[in-house]
């Protein structure tokens, strides 16, 4: 008759080496790229987020979103460093992701859109003078800050371009001076003006002592 105990001890073993065989077997590697290609995403699409205040959707996805992805890939990257027993293999991937979380691609992005916006008053107010009429305002540049129009009728425009609190504001029209002002929302003040450029002989020029600087 066999020992009922020596069956258990038996039969514990070998549930035991399955576990251990289903714990240990490795992720797809297809799956894998997959899940890195989505977290990448995640973390890319923020830099395209209208943002145009302190508190905006693009606040939100930073704070809810992409700091707990940075706390969590740095103290990985550094339990990886550290812990002998830790495997070395996602090393790479740690560094990575925390480059590609820390590249200031959000503000690339705006100051290309900056430098559009720019271009697109210079257009839009040559384009009033020469046809005698303001078209409407309409077909913006991309950007991932906001676009306020505030008047466009056929003698004049005036559109404001937020990111965060950074805000260009342009104006001009039918027989004026194409400006624009520059300041920061939050920080206007009585020592801190806005400040004023004129555009003059295909540049902008700075009109008066403001405080901001590009």
């Amino acid at each position: 008759m066999k020992d009922p105990r020596k069956e258990f001890l038996k039969a514990k073993k070998k549930f035991a080496k399955e576990d251990n065989e289903k714990v240990s077997k490795p992720v797809s590697s297809g799956f894998k790229v997959v899940v890195r290609g989505i977290i990448i995403f995640i973390i890319l699409f923020a830099s395209f987020l209208p943002s145009s205040g302190t508190f905006d959707v693009a606040t939100f996805y930073w704070t809810f979103i992409l700091f707990p992805f940075f706390i969590y890939y740095i103290s990985r990257l550094l339990f990886s460093l550290f812990k002998k027993s830790e495997k070395k293999k996602n090393l790479g991937w740690y560094i990575i992701i925390l480059i590609i979380l820390l590249t200031p691609l959000r503000f690339i992005i705006q100051s290309v859109a900056i430098d559009n916006s720019k271009d697109f008053a210079v257009k839009f107010h040559n384009n009033c003078n020469e046809k005698g009429k303001c078209s409407e305002l309409k077909k913006l540049p991309m950007t991932n800050g906001r676009f306020f129009i505030k008047k466009s009728n056929n003698n004049e425009f005036e559109f404001s371009h937020w990111h965060m609190e950074n805000v260009h504001h342009f104006y001009g029209g039918i027989g004026k001076d194409l400006i624009f002002e520059y300041y920061w929302a939050d920080h206007l003040g009585k020592d801190k003006i806005k400040s004023i450029y004129k555009y003059d002989g295909k540049q902008w020029i700075k009109i008066n002592d403001g405080h901001f600087n590009e």
